[in-house]
């Protein structure tokens, strides 16, 4: 039922009965049974539940229905619950309850376009990171997370923001490591001279670097990267710029 709701972006009317709220259910059941109603219903993935069958309490649960909890429920095609009918007052016009419903899908569909979008891009997302596009990955995941936000919110919005996350710390873990190579390699240089330059601990930080820049190209991880790297590049050439100084002095020699 959710696949289906949820696939074809139809609102959901999901009816759930229960021995223990017979006068509701009765009215809920003759309201459902006006032909205006049953005319705008036909916009909504009409749904049924028994609540007091057992099988039905974790599904109950899931979408946020309390135990022996009855009523009738509009939501949207995630099954998201927007509104309640749980009081005699609010079922007693059905013309006017015909009316909303009209308006209630009327809405949806705006916002099942806005779903569409975030479908789509999310389709993306997984293709980019299964393609292993880093770049794009990253990129997509802080475009989605903004529409998200601009369509109302959207559960993998998290993912996103956990990924992007995960990213920065090992990112920044990698970084770390690359920086105290590079302190390695300045102090080897500045007490050692050319004799003592740590070119071992100079590959080690260039492949933490490399790694950041090919797996984790996040904004403030590759301006950290850069600045390491700009440390390492200074010393690479000072260190080449004195060792030709000595060969070109033992040359003379």
């Amino acid at each position: 039922m959710i696949r289906t709701a949820r696939k074809n972006y139809k609102p959901i009317l999901l009816y759930v009965y229960s021995k223990e709220h017979t006068d509701l259910c009765r009215q809920i059941e003759e309201m459902l049974g006006e032909s205006a109603v049953r005319l705008a219903a036909g916009r909504f993935l009409c749904i049924k539940i028994d609540g007091d069958d057992r099988n039905t309490e974790d599904f109950r649960k899931d979408i946020g229905l309390k135990k022996d909890e009855a009523g009738l429920f509009l939501c949207d095609c995630r099954f998201k619950i927007k509104e309640r009918y749980q009081g005699k007052s609010s079922l007693d016009d059905p013309k006017e309850f015909a009316r909303h419903l009209k308006e209630f899908a009327k809405e949806h569909a705006k916002f099942a376009k806005k779903l569409k979008v975030l479908d789509k891009m999310w389709a993306k997302v997984e293709w980019a990171k299964k393609k292993q596009r880093w770049r794009d990955y990253y990129a997509l995941l802080e475009q989605f997370k903004k529409k998200a936000q601009e369509a109302g919110g959207d559960e993998r919005a998290k993912d996103a923001q956990r990924a992007i996350e995960s990213a920065i710390k090992e990112g920044n873990r990698l970084l770390d490591e690359a920086e105290k190579l590079v302190n390695q390699v300045e102090r080897s240089f500045r007490w050692g001279g050319t004799r003592g330059f740590r070119q071992d601990l100079v590959y080690e930080a260039q492949k933490r670097l490399m790694r950041v820049s090919s797996r984790y190209p996040l904004k403030e991880l590759t301006q950290r990267g850069a600045r390491i790297s700009a440390r390492l590049t200074a010393v690479c050439q000072e260190y080449q710029k004195r060792l030709q100084e000595e060969q070109q002095k033992n040359n003379k020699k």
